[in-house]
């Protein structure tokens, strides 16, 4: 154990004296059209004790994530862009790249967003248009329901109604392309009314959401043939075979509403964010011959304290999360959460080495929601363990 914090110690050292350099924006004109860069490289340490919720399985993993991306305004109101990103394609929830490839061989740098967006703000109905892959456009305070690393396809429209800070937000995400050869095809349709205001003393958000899957099945058979981790919703009891295998159907369907709220307090830098989530479509089933119930609702409460924008600013923070097994899609929702069926306390503090580069640390301490469960989902585990992740990650932006 001293040797592990030695070795962190010295590892964190180094990420701290690569990021305390100066950072300049790279903009250029490229046919008369101007052209915005952006790059973000982080490195990261992350220890973790009991690896998949087993005493048995310990962890020490070095990371890094790396984007790179531009954007050019075509006109006034269009704008195309890109970002090439690092990470397993096949775990779209994160783009962290382990170091720990065979013999030092290359790592993927993959297309992780390629759009279109429109932008009109004037008139009564200012509205934005998004088409290709892109980022979840949503007001979405935390990740129970959606991963900020998953890059959704397809379009969406934001619609504001002048003055009010009210939006309406419309999306319709293609999962897989209808190809009745192959028998795949599914979508991913989304509504949202939710409201942002900058009052003096406070800034306040409020939203309310709705997520259709309209064929689960698909989604399940992707889950199942991609990483293990996203196989704790009570759909994978009808999966069978080798990885990948095959499920024949699912015990849940996706119809999932959001409700989400965070405040932000100027005089006093407090920022506190809440969500609760009730999946309508989940349903009893049985897993492994037990039967068990909707496991259909997840919420989080968590409160920060301080700032993050200028060099030696700081913030401290931390929350508590349940997520039953099917409140959401597990393919989709917070790695750092551990996807479903898991309660997670979190801890968060961080350093502002520059306007450009920072430094944090987050902890996570985790159990299994419903270890039975857990346990008659095909994981044979022998004790309900907690789980301990510790990260210390360098950021910097260009």
């Amino acid at each position: 154990m001293i040797k592990r914090l030695f070795r962190i110690h010295g590892f964190v050292i180094v990420l701290v004296c690569m990021g305390t350099g100066p950072a300049a924006a790279a903009d250029v004109e490229v046919g008369k059209i101007p052209v915005t860069f952006s790059l973000e490289l982080r490195v990261r340490s992350e220890f973790i004790q009991n690896n998949g919720f087993n005493d048995a399985d310990d962890r020490w993993r070095q990371r890094y994530r790396l984007r790179f991306g531009a954007t050019a305004a075509v006109t006034e109101r269009l704008t195309a862009g890109f970002r090439l990103s690092s990470g397993d394609k096949t775990y779209q929830t994160t783009a962290y790249q382990s170091l720990d490839t065979a013999n030092f061989s290359k790592a993927d740098f993959t297309v992780d967003r390629a759009y279109l967006s429109y932008k009109r703000q004037d008139g009564a109905l200012p509205t934005t248009l998004y088409a290709g892959k892109f980022a979840h456009p949503f007001y979405t305070p935390s990740e129970i329901v959606w991963d900020v690393d998953l890059q959704p396809a397809g379009a969406a429209e934001m619609f504001t109604l002048g003055r009010s800070g009210v939006t309406i937000a419309l999306a319709q995400y293609v999962i897989r392309e209808r190809d009745k050869v192959k028998d795949t095809g599914s979508n991913l349709f989304a509504e949202q009314i939710f409201w942002k205001k900058d009052f003096a003393p406070v800034a306040v958000g409020l939203g309310v959401a709705y997520y259709h899957v309209d064929d689960p099945v698909q989604v399940a058979n992707d889950a199942f043939a991609s990483n293990n981790d996203f196989q704790t919703n009570k759909n994978f009891a009808t999966c069978t075979g080798a990885n990948p295998g095959t499920c024949t159907g699912t015990i849940s369907d996706f119809d999932i509403l959001e409700f989400g709220t965070d405040e932000t307090f100027k005089k006093v830098p407090i920022r506190l964010v809440g969500e609760y989530v009730v999946n309508l479509g989940a349903k009893d089933g049985l897993v492994g011959g037990i039967p068990f119930g909707k496991e259909n609702k997840a919420w989080l409460a968590g409160v920060y304290y301080g700032g993050n924008k200028e060099k030696g600013d700081w913030r401290i923070g931390g929350g508590y999360t349940e997520i039953q097994a099917d409140a959401v899609v597990a393919n989709f929702n917070s790695d750092d959460f551990q996807q479903t069926n898991v309660n997670t306390i979190f801890t968060e503090a961080r350093y502002q080495i520059h306007p450009k580069s920072y430094i944090y640390y987050d902890g996570y301490y985790q159990k299994k929601n419903n270890f039975d469960l857990f346990q008659a989902n095909g994981n044979p585990v022998p004790d309900d363990t907690r789980k301990y992740r510790h990260r210390v990650t360098l950021v910097v932006e260009f």
